[in-house]
């Protein structure tokens, strides 16, 4: 949603931030039904203790290319992330299942590639209005996030940059957060002001993505880094390249 309203108002913003914006939304739906395709062959149920090992029978590795392909990190992915969210059997559930049913019902099979991509995606080039005055966007992917695949958000980044010919941190930066899960919680520090459960511990632009914004937006002070805390963790994030 945050991406969306840069890409089709963006006079009417000045600063953007986005948490593990699900883009391009076409593409995570249809990952969601290969994931659970390959979850429900023969053979192919891979459940939180098998998403490590190095060695498994071949539907089962099948599954776990399928969901690496998507662009998760499992080895990142908690095992009750794991089992919540991408071995989840129960479709009333918030999980993945459960995404992919109501899109096989409600979209996929009632509108064209065309006309859902139209609707539900940015295209890299569709932010050039937001950049051409002057806005700003600060997004966050937590690298285990079981939800909305960081692969998939670094991939879209980097068709930005290739968009904008390697200006993007100009108006636009990404940080990838170590044992972050879906924009908060996991077992590292995840904590920089981005949500009322993951509050800033320090009131300053450097811990809070609030205020990190709002020293970009307002006096020209470009992000150079987050640090994230949780109790006794601390992590210095760099913004991607």
């Amino acid at each position: 949603m945050a991406l969306m309203a840069a890409a089709r108002w963006p006079d009417d913003w000045s600063g953007i931030i986005a948490g593990a914006p699900a883009n391009p939304w076409t593409r995570q739906f249809r990952n969601f039904g290969a994931i659970q395709y390959a979850m429900r062959a023969p053979g192919g149920w891979l459940g939180a203790a098998e998403r490590t090992q190095a060695k498994l029978p071949a539907q089962k590795r099948a599954t776990l290319d399928a969901i690496i392909a998507a662009g998760y990190s499992p080895t990142a992915i908690t095992a009750e992330d794991w089992a919540y969210w991408i071995a989840n059997p129960d479709t009333a559930a918030q999980s993945q299942l459960t995404f992919a049913e109501q899109s096989r019902a409600h979209l996929l099979g009632h509108f064209s590639d065309e006309t859902l991509a139209g609707e539900l995606d940015i295209k890299p080039g569709d932010l050039q209005g937001f950049h051409d005055r002057g806005g700003k966007i600060l997004s966050y992917f937590g690298q285990s996030d079981p939800v909305i695949a960081p692969g998939l958000g670094v991939d879209w980044y980097r068709a930005v940059q290739a968009a904008t010919r390697g200006k993007t941190t100009d108006f636009y930066r990404l940080f990838i957060i170590p044992g972050m899960s879906h924009c908060q919680g996991g077992a590292a520090a995840t904590s920089f002001g981005q949500s009322l459960d993951a509050p800033a511990v320090h009131q300053d632009r450097e811990h809070d993505v609030r205020l990190a914004l709002e020293a970009w937006v307002e006096r020209g002070i470009a992000p150079a880094a987050l640090k994230s805390e949780a109790g006794t963790k601390r992590t210095v994030i760099r913004p991607l390249r």
